[in-house]
Parts: C-alpha cells; sequence; structure tokens
C-alpha cells in the first residue's frame, strides 16, 4: 500500500490517496487496481490494518464499497470515512467488466468542472484544468478508437 500526495496542497484540508494494492504486471498493464480515498482522521496504524482487509472483502458492486472507520460504524450510523475505488482489471473480453475504467473518471471530474464553470465561482483556473482534463479523455478515447479498429480493443494485445 502506497499514499498518493500528488493532490496536496501545503494547508488545505484533503482526501488521503492509497493505491490499496500491489501493480498486476501479468493482466492489468502494470497498474494499480484498487485505491481509497480517506477523510476525516483515521490514524495511520487504523488504516495499515483497515484497508488492507479491505481487499479481501469482495464488493457488492465493483466500483466501489465503503469503508467504515470503526467496525458497526455502518449499523451505529457514523459517517463514512472513505470509499474504495476498484478499476477494471484485465481485458473486458477475457474478464467481463469488473471495475471502473479512467474515461468513465475523466468524464465524471470534467462534468464536474463544467458545473462549477457553469456556476457562481467560474474562474480561469478551472477552465485551464477543465481543458487539461478534456485533452486526456479525448487521448484516452482517441487510443481506444486505434484499438477497436485494429480489433485488439479487450484484449492483453499492445
Amino acid at each position: 500500500m502506497i499514499e498518493i500526495t500528488t493532490h496536496h496542497v501545503e494547508g488545505a484540508p484533503g482526501v488521503r490517496l492509497f493505491a490499496v494494492d500491489e501493480p498486476d504486471h501479468e493482466k492489468g498493464g502494470g497498474a494499480h487496481h484498487v485505491y481509497a480515498l480517506v477523510w476525516g482522521e483515521a490514524s495511520d496504524e487504523h488504516l495499515d490494518d483497515l484497508l488492507p482487509k479491505m481487499l479481501d472483502t469482495p464488493p457488492d458492486h465493483p466500483l466501489a464499497s465503503p469503508i467504515w472507520g470503526y467496525e458497526g460504524a455502518a449499523a451505529a450510523g457514523e459517517p463514512v470515512v472513505g470509499i474504495l475505488l476498484r478499476f477494471q482489471k484485465g481485458p473486458i473480453k477475457e474478464f467481463g467488466a469488473n471495475g471502473l475504467d479512467a474515461e468513465s473518471l475523466l468524464a465524471m471530474v470534467l462534468h464536474r468542472l463544467s458545473c462549477f464553470q457553469a456556476g457562481p465561482f467560474a474562474c480561469e483556473p478551472n477552465e485551464r484544468a477543465k481543458t487539461a482534463i478534456g485533452q486526456g479523455l479525448y487521448e484516452s478515447l482517441r487510443r481506444t478508437r486505434d484499438r477497436v479498429a485494429r480489433q485488439v480493443e479487450g484484449l492483453n494485445v499492445k
């Protein structure tokens, strides 16, 4: 498990982000497939205990499974500490759809920024972020279209 901090801004409260599993070089292209976003006052010791256990708990839904701060917190109605995101593992044609894809996540962030830009807090930094994320989504979809044209999409083929 590694903590990712590239999204942190010193002095600003934020969400902690972890790659929970090991990269999969056999069927996952060398990428991690399970990430945890954690907010609130979860201690490092608690996270070291909790997050690996989440890998052994099959989620009801392949995209996300809640992480509770303490055992029984869900039943007690306590707030969620974080969320587990599971990305697609292996080619869809071989393993079926089993998780989130990067394009959907980019589209979600792009939509959110577009909503901010349509609201009272529109600003130039959000517009630049929107443009950059839109370009990333465009390039990723361009890669997929190329793979479809070459009839290798959904297969573990370069």
